[in-house]
């Protein structure tokens, strides 16, 4: 039998590249909240049409507003346990935030997993963050990718090059 991911959208079996795509949502108005929700579903929907996609984490996926969120300890447990099982860590990082989000990007660059960071512009990361290129600036980072727009399609675009295997 074939092991299995449970996650916050969905249950698949383990054999293509699982997603954990993380923003700061429980710091946000109940509108922008709505709105950030709203885009990130879109691109659940549309990733989970790409063939070689096992698996996609969102947290707010099921939460209908901010004040929804679970109790810390067990939002920690869920988030790092399906950071370890994903391939590619995205981060939705639509306005300055002091946010979970920035833990779980530290999480994944310290697993080595590759990283998609997604901004409409590179003056709003923590200072940190912008220097990461898709060269690490250490041999202790992976490369980071970044992606200046919050247009889903432009991140549909990058995940299908990226992790849709070429056909020869």
């Amino acid at each position: 039998m074939a092991a299995t991911r449970s996650d916050a959208t969905n249950t698949a079996d383990v054999a293509g590249v699982a997603i954990f795509i993380a923003a700061p949502m429980s710091v946000l108005n109940a509108q922008d909240y709505r709105d950030l929700q709203r885009t990130i579903t879109e691109l659940i929907a549309r990733v989970k049409n790409i063939p070689s996609v096992d698996a996609v984490y969102f947290a707010g996926a099921n939460i209908a507003a901010p004040a929804e969120f679970s109790d810390p300890t067990s939002a920690i447990a869920a988030d790092m346990e399906a950071l370890d099982r994903c391939d590619v860590f995205i981060l939705y990082y639509s306005a300055p935030a002091a946010t979970s989000a920035l833990v779980e990007l530290g999480y994944a660059l310290a697993r080595r997993k590759r990283v998609l960071i997604v901004a409409p512009d590179e003056s709003i990361l923590p200072f940190l963050i912008r220097n990461m290129t898709e060269r690490p600036v250490t041999p202790l980072l992976p490369p980071v990718e970044r992606i200046f727009s919050t247009d889903s399609k432009e991140v549909l675009t990058w995940l299908i090059s990226r992790i849709t295997p070429s056909r020869h």
